[in-house]
């Protein structure tokens, strides 16, 4: 076995106590099915150099072989993979009330079938413990740098523009994936209604969840930060203006 250089996220289930002992406390096989949401968008263990999923109790940690730096298109493809994912994967667990948070870093790491270790995880665990402080899974600068290294007049270069879109940045200049972004996608949903689905959800769980918790400060904080989120996004051109929510 030797160190691969990988891409690595981190993925931590936000409220996964209460999911354990009072939301699925009777049901935890259908705990199990939801989190499989992780197994089920990845392509996983078909063959050397695909991805190795890792799940214990509320971490999730996905792993991406990179086979070369040097090969332009295989970054482009892996980084644009790996985050387009990990949105979907955030937009059906929204739908089930299910946030998490985390960090997608690139590294070595060292993998056996009994351990993972090395700077690519170190990195992505870092950067969820000290930055997704909110429901958000946080981008290290060194995906970014994999990225925009590649030359403008490379012949994939709009591969490079399709993964720039899916990350966006917060007032504090840390960069995250952005989920609504792929949501308003044409290429994600076969049906234009299926967006306005989505997003109508998006809102209601918003603000359920809002009026809910208001003598929850810890948990307000997270679903605060969504309303404003989802507010950046309908009150774009193109969005879903009257799905804007204002109280």
């Amino acid at each position: 076995m030797f160190y691969e250089n990988c891409i690595v996220t981190f993925i931590d289930i936000m409220g996964f106590k209460q999911l354990v002992s009072d939301t699925y406390k009777d049901n935890p096989e259908k705990l199990d099915c939801i989190l499989d949401q992780f197994w089920d968008y990845f392509d996983v263990g078909k063959g050397p150099g695909t991805v190795d999923i890792r799940g214990f109790s509320d971490s999730i940690i996905v792993i991406d072989p990179i086979t070369s730096l040097g090969n332009h298109e295989e970054i482009l493809n892996s980084v644009f993979y790996n985050l387009y994912r990990i949105a979907l994967v955030q937009m059906e667990l929204f739908k089930l009330n299910i946030l998490i948070r985390g960090g997608v870093a690139a590294g070595w790491v060292y993998k056996t079938d009994k351990r993972i270790f090395g700077e690519g995880y170190q990195n992505a665990y870092l950067i969820e413990s000290e930055r997704a402080r909110v429901p958000v899974v946080s981008i290290s600068q060194n995906i970014i740098d994999l990225v925009t290294s590649v030359p403008s007049s490379f012949s994939y270069n709009p591969q490079k523009e399709r993964v720039l879109s899916l990350i966006t940045k917060d007032k504090h200049d840390c960069s995250y994936i952005d989920y609504l972004r792929v949501a308003f996608d044409p290429n994600t949903y076969d049906y234009p209604n299926e967006v306005f689905s989505f997003i109508k959800e998006h809102r209601r769980l918003i603000t359920s969840e809002l009026n809910a918790n208001n003598h929850n400060p810890v948990v307000y904080a997270k679903y605060l930060w969504l309303k404003e989120y989802h507010n950046e996004h309908v009150l774009m051109p193109k969005g879903q203006a009257h799905l804007q929510i204002k109280s």
